[in-house]
This record gives C-alpha cells, sequence and structure tokens, in this order.
C-alpha cells in the first residue's frame, strides 16, 4: 500500500513540475509580445506588425536631414546602396530605398548574418515624413534625434 502512495505522489509531482515549467514558458513569451518586439531567429527585431525594425539616428538642420544606421545582411558578400526619393507636398513625404546585392569580387563567403551601415542625405523640411524599404519591403525606422557630431562619430562598417 505505501508504494503505491509514493508512485501515486511521484507521479503528482512530475506533473506538477511540468505545468510550472509550462507556465513559466508561457509566462516569458506573453512578455515579449507586450514590449512590441519580438526577437526572430535570422538576427533582426520584427515590431507587432511584422516590420524589420531597424535603429537609426536622425540629424536635421537648415532643411537637410541625415539618417544614419546599421542593418543586418545575410552574407559579408553583400553591398549596401541607397535611394532617396522626395516627393513635393507639404509636408514632403520621402522614400528611403536600400537595396542589397552581392558583391561579384568574392568567391567563397561565410553564411554570417552581418550589420552594415548606411548614411542618407536628403533636403526636406522639419516635418517631412519619412518611409524605409530594404529591397523593396518596408522595413520599421526607429528614429532617435541625434546631433551631427553623434552621426559623424559612430562607429560602423560602410562597404560599397
Amino acid at each position: 500500500m505505501n508504494s503505491k502512495k509514493v508512485i501515486i505522489g511521484g507521479i503528482v509531482f512530475i506533473v506538477a513540475i511540468v505545468l510550472l515549467i509550462l507556465a513559466i514558458q508561457f509566462s516569458q513569451v506573453e512578455n515579449e509580445e507586450d514590449n512590441g518586439l519580438i526577437q526572430q531567429p535570422n538576427g533582426y527585431e520584427e515590431n507587432g506588425e511584422g516590420l524589420q525594425l531597424v535603429n537609426a539616428n536622425h540629424y536635421y538642420a537648415d532643411g537637410r536631414h541625415i539618417i544614419a544606421g546599421e542593418i543586418d545582411l545575410p552574407t559579408p558578400c553583400y553591398i549596401l546602396d541607397h535611394e532617396v526619393m522626395v516627393l513635393e507636398s507639404f509636408p514632403e513625404s520621402v522614400s528611403i530605398n536600400l537595396n542589397s546585392r552581392v558583391d561579384e569580387d568574392y568567391e567563397i563567403c561565410a553564411q554570417v548574418i552581418t550589420p552594415y551601415g548606411f548614411v542618407v542625405e536628403f533636403q526636406a523640411s522639419a516635418e517631412a515624413s519619412i518611409s524605409a524599404y530594404l529591397d523593396g519591403q518596408r522595413i520599421n525606422l526607429n528614429i532617435k534625434e541625434s546631433s551631427l557630431e553623434d552621426i559623424e562619430n559612430l562607429e560602423f562598417f560602410i562597404k560599397g
């Protein structure tokens, strides 16, 4: 009779531990979703809308905008180009198009996600609406206002 009680007690204990572990896991996933950012397995963050989140610094003076940031690309063999389109209206609508492409000079390339820096300058009013795209896909540009000195002192790899 005592051995049955020990076996039943052991099973109840194991079930309780499993339920506790599941509750902790569920709580952690819920907390990650609460802050609006979900860490993706491929190395970039998404906001709740499914857009890649890219942090960037922004400087504005006398109609001149400078935006500098870093974005992850699939390998170090990629080059990042950019194009800016300013649609004339008030306030202006600015579209920053970042385009990645493979650098043909590489014969062998390590398969490792690599951060690349970008610096974009354009003329527009302070009220301009800014949107950004990577290879045609919209990205969420998380802009932090900075001084010109802060942007000039940024250290990141720019290639191309």
